[in-house]
């Protein structure tokens, strides 16, 4: 019998250290789907994604009231920062790899 219980706790983490020649951190585990045949035959498949940039997503500076911040005498008007919002890692060494 399969439980994948154990996976959930790492969904969304990247990985910790280099993996399958992928660097710390740029491979994000995503989550897994399971097929059960009839024949009491588990499919498993894992879904991971990686991203060059580190899955980093670019937010702008925002005021007290979470509006962006816009200077329209500065160049840029906006100032923007580079946001990690996958900061757990986790030991891929779980995956069948």
């Amino acid at each position: 019998m399969f439980t994948g219980g154990q996976y959930l706790s790492r969904v969304g983490k990247r990985n910790a250290a280099n993996w399958q020649g992928f660097n710390a951190g740029s491979v994000l585990f995503t989550g897994m789907n399971v097929n059960h045949t009839r024949d009491g035959i588990n499919e498993v498949e894992y879904s991971l994604a990686w991203d060059k940039f580190y899955h980093l997503r670019q937010v702008p500076e925002r005021d007290e009231n979470g509006d962006p911040v816009v200077d329209e005498t500065a160049t840029p008007p906006i100032n923007v920062y580079w946001k990690q919002p996958f900061k757990q890692t986790t030991d891929f060494s779980f995956l069948p790899m």
